[in-house]
Order: structure tokens, then C-alpha cells, then sequence
């Protein structure tokens, strides 16, 4: 067990998870629909026969499409990496963990004043907390924030691709042949949904649990 133990903290503390959940998955998503205009009956087994040289190379683009993928979301707000107090006041700035909802916080919300706030929480976070127990769980946060807010961006993207060469490839009779796939299209909804539900869950449990450490509050006030 204290072997497994290792592999987990090694795993978390060197951002393999982050990596591969966090970009090489989404990116593999984008990826593979992209290829999807070219696949070709017993594609599968194709796939399959591939040299180990050549699954290296698509999980290197793989993992470069996840960076693609972030930054957009990023710039179209589809990702938000903190909680929407943070674009008013800093985390200094909270007494109380009530005050993480911003509703009783006077002022604009700015992007901009945001992403400062969160590279100086970053920061402090990093100087402040020596638990190695405390710095885990923050970054099992930030792996599931990413993965979910990636993810749902990857998948959106790819889906919206897919269905509109589906719509002009099966102009005429559309409308009978989405039905024909209603299963898989509520499946595919409800998981963009609620990864992007779980995205911004984990970005305000994030700044939650982290001010918590900083400001040693002894429980959720």
C-alpha cells in the first residue's frame, strides 16, 4: 500500500495527472475529430497495426492540442480557472468563507483584476503552505478543474464540428437521422454539461480550501 501511496503523490506532485487529464485527453479528443473526416472502413484495426513511434507522436500532438484547447477556452471565458470573486477583491481581502460568494462584495467584476488576484493567490499559496498533505489535495483540485474545464471545451468543439458535416453531408433527412442517434447525442449533452458544471465547482472549492489553509480558519465559517 505505501508503494501505491508513492505512485499517487509522484503522480500529483510531478503534474502527470494534470498533463494527462488535462491536455493530452482533451487534446486527444480534438484530435481524433479531426481524423473523424478521413476514417475508413476497418480504420480500427489500421489504428491498431500503428508502430509504437507513431502512438508517441499522436500523444505529443495530443497533449499540444490541450494547450490549444485551454487557451481558447480561456479566451472565449468558457474556462475560468477562480472563482468570479477574485475579478473584485483579493483573497487577502476575506474575513470569512462566506464571503467567497461575492454577493455582499461592492464593485465591477474585471477580468483583468481577476487574473491578478489569481497569480498572486498562487503565489502566496505556494510561499505560505509547507503541508505536503495540504499542497496535494489543492492540486487534485486544479487536476479535476482542468480536466473538466478542458474536456468540456474539447468535446464541445468537436461535437459542434461533427454534427455540422453531419447536417451538410446528410442534407434532406437530417432531422431523421439525429433522431436515430438521440441516445448518444443526450449522452454527449448532459457530459459536456455537467463537466463544465464540475469545472467551475472545483475552481471555487480550489480558492475554498486554499484560503482555509492560508487564513488557518478552523472550519467553514
Amino acid at each position: 500500500m505505501s508503494n501505491e501511496g508513492g505512485i499517487v503523490n509522484a503522480l500529483y506532485s510531478r503534474l502527470l495527472l494534470r498533463d494527462f487529464f488535462g491536455k493530452v485527453v482533451p487534446g486527444a479528443v480534438l484530435l481524433v475529430s479531426a481524423l473523424s473526416s478521413f476514417i475508413v472502413q476497418d480504420s480500427g484495426k489500421l489504428v491498431l497495426s500503428l508502430p509504437f513511434s507513431l502512438w508517441l507522436f499522436a500523444l505529443g500532438i495530443s497533449w499540444l492540442l490541450g494547450f490549444a484547447v485551454q487557451s481558447f477556452g480561456e479566451q472565449t471565458q468558457l474556462i475560468r480557472h477562480y472563482p468570479k470573486i477574485l475579478e473584485k477583491t483579493s483573497w487577502r481581502n476575506i474575513s470569512s468563507l462566506k464571503e467567497l460568494d461575492g454577493k455582499n462584495l461592492k464593485g465591477e467584476y474585471d477580468v483583468n483584476i481577476g487574473y491578478v488576484h489569481f497569480q498572486e493567490y498562487i503565489t502566496d499559496f505556494s510561499k505560505t503552505v509547507n503541508s505536503f498533505d495540504d499542497i496535494q489535495q489543492k492540486e487534485r483540485f486544479s487536476v479535476i478543474k482542468e480536466a473538466c474545464g478542458n474536456g468540456y471545451v474539447a468535446l464541445l468543439v468537436a461535437t459542434t464540428k461533427i454534427l455540422g458535416e453531419f447536417i451538410i453531408l446528410n442534407h434532406g433527412k437530417t432531422l431523421d437521422t439525429l433522431l436515430s442517434h438521440s441516445g448518444l447525442i443526450i449522452i454527449v449533452v448532459a457530459t459536456i454539461v455537467y463537466l463544465r458544471r464540475m469545472h467551475f465547482i472545483c475552481a471555487d472549492q480550489e480558492l475554498r480550501f486554499s484560503v482555509m489553509v492560508m487564513k488557518n480558519f478552523d472550519h467553514l465559517k
